[in-house]
């Protein structure tokens, strides 16, 4: 059936239930202030969803046994959004990353990403269209990589670090 249920610590689900557990669709205003809208199974939030956090970040996407797990889109607060997989409530795998919050530097970062951090095959996009090419470790740039820049000129040099970090 649907119902109500406001919970000790003040939270609030309202949707459907099975067994005495949220199933199905439904809506769970946390005491924290952040609202979940989407699927449930077995009393965890799975399927589609979208979580809007009190801080104003929004994720409109999969999710698994009550975290991010799948596709997804994350619209941070600061303008910035993380489209790509998720594992275990963090960025993992293949994601695209478009910055509104450095925008004097990067506008976008294309690659792999593991526990939330650049990390693997990737490239960064700036506002000018310069390219840069490499390998991420842990959200550094670590290695002999490939910077185009928007003349067509390649140039080849080893990179340390870039600014934006995330």
């Amino acid at each position: 059936g649907t119902g109500k249920m406001t919970y000790p610590d003040g939270a609030v689900y309202e949707g459907s239930w099975m067994n005495g557990k949220r199933q199905g669709k439904g809506t769970m205003t946390y005491q924290n202030g952040n609202v979940y809208e989407g699927s449930w199974l077995n009393g965890k939030r799975q399927g589609k969803g979208t979580m809007t956090y009190q801080n104003g970040n929004v994720y409109e996407g999969s999710w698994l046994n009550g975290k991010r797990q799948g596709e997804g889109t994350m619209t941070y607060q600061n303008g910035d959004v993380y489209d790509g997989a998720w594992i275990n409530g963090k960025r993992q795998g293949e994601g695209t990353m478009t910055y509104q919050s450095c925008s004097a530097y990067e506008r976008t970062y294309e690659g792999m990403w593991e526990d939330d951090s650049r990390h693997g095959e990737g490239k960064i996009t700036w506002l000018d269209k310069t390219v840069c090419e490499g390998i991420w470790e842990y959200g550094i740039l670590q290695t002999y990589g490939k910077m185009t820049h928007r003349n067509g000129t390649v140039e080849r040099s080893w990179f340390k670090r870039f600014p934006c970090w995330i």
